[in-house]
């Protein structure tokens, strides 16, 4: 395998790793859902939050440029893991259910703010 192959299964692998750990938590998900001109790693609609897994091709000012974008058109704030933290949910999962937890309460009014943009979902 090459270096290319085994970087695009490791950083394929990633996310899915984040949607087990969550799933075992018992968080509702979608993944790759798409809020033009952007798409979210994993979407979690109970919270109206989505959460990226950030790897070596992600660019803090892209990123964050991309989170004004989310937060502006769909009230949609993004919760980042690098993907080195992955394998250690110690390292992220105490703080995304706390990013959740703060979010849950402004869900519906998010919500009614971006339904009308994103009818797929």
């Amino acid at each position: 395998m090459t270096i290319l192959a085994r970087q695009l299964t490791y950083l394929t692998a990633a996310p899915n790793k984040v949607v087990k750990i969550l799933e075992k938590l018992g968080i509702e998900l979608d993944t790759e859902v798409d809020f033009p001109p952007n798409c979210v790693d994993i979407y979690l609609p109970d919270y109206h939050v989505g959460v990226e897994v950030d790897g070596p091709n992600h660019s803090k000012i892209k990123d964050e440029e991309r989170d004004y974008t989310l937060l502006n058109i769909y009230q949609l704030p993004i919760f980042h893991i690098p993907v080195e933290w992955i394998a250690n949910p110690s390292y992220w999962v105490g703080d995304l259910i706390k990013v959740i937890e703060s979010y849950k309460y402004s869900k519906d009014e998010r919500w009614e703010f971006c339904k009308m943009r994103t009818p797929w979902l």
